[in-house]
């Protein structure tokens, strides 16, 4: 189930005491309105009612697929302070992915990534990869260099796995990495026994990518 409750907030622009709603757990298969209210920044955008100023809150939210079968817990502080939650003992976990996320755009990578059926290890050994200038993108007629960008998985398509540049003061650009590359990929990493892990909470990121991963 989803659960939400109201708090008190100071806006951060002119000290006006506001109402948020805050979503401590949504459940897309129950109310499937609540994913595109993740996806599209709604669910964490807040309007000052006396400045009009308008301010992203990432509150402490757990997404819940059960169709996809996977968790997502966005967390906005410290990773070990998510809650005690044990999933061991629980059958209708099993097969789960489980991660803990410390952004927005980190939990709507793994939405599309875990509803397309992709594995998020491979994801984030490509974009490793793609960003630490070990092997060059061709899209169309221009090579895009890569190096030390920030990219996120958007979606699948024919061309391949579709991922995003993201800069500041800049238009987001998209490219394709192919699907061929991919499937390599997760070969390499299922022969590292890396796609079926324990039971519980990761964060699956670059730094896990990094010390995991040979």
């Amino acid at each position: 189930m989803s659960n939400c409750k109201e708090i008190t907030i100071n806006c951060p622009k002119c000290k006006a005491k506001g109402v948020f709603k805050v979503w401590t757990s949504v459940n897309v298969d129950l109310q499937p309105e609540l994913r595109d209210a993740v996806l599209s920044g709604e669910m964490f955008m807040w309007q000052c009612k006396e400045c009009n100023n308008n301010f992203v809150i990432p509150n402490p939210t757990l997404y819940h697929d059960m169709k996809h079968k996977f968790m997502v817990w966005l967390v906005s502080g410290e990773k070990q302070d998510i809650p005690n939650f044990s999933l061991s003992g629980t059958p209708e976990f099993n097969n789960y992915n489980c991660r803990i996320v410390s952004t927005i755009d980190e939990m709507c990578e793994k939405v599309y990534i875990f509803e397309a059926g992709l594995n998020d290890i491979v994801v984030e050994v490509i974009k490793h990869e793609l960003t630490n200038g070990s092997f060059d993108n061709n899209e169309a007629e221009n090579e895009i260099n890569l190096k030390d960008k920030t990219i996120y998985f958007s979606g699948l398509t024919r061309a391949g796995l579709d991922f995003k540049i993201v800069e500041q003061n800049a238009e987001v650009t998209l490219f394709s990495f192919p699907m061929q590359l991919y499937n390599a990929f997760l070969q390499a990493i299922k022969e590292q026994n890396l796609t079926q892990l324990p039971l519980k909470f990761y964060s699956i990121d670059n730094n896990w990518v990094k010390q995991n991963v040979k």
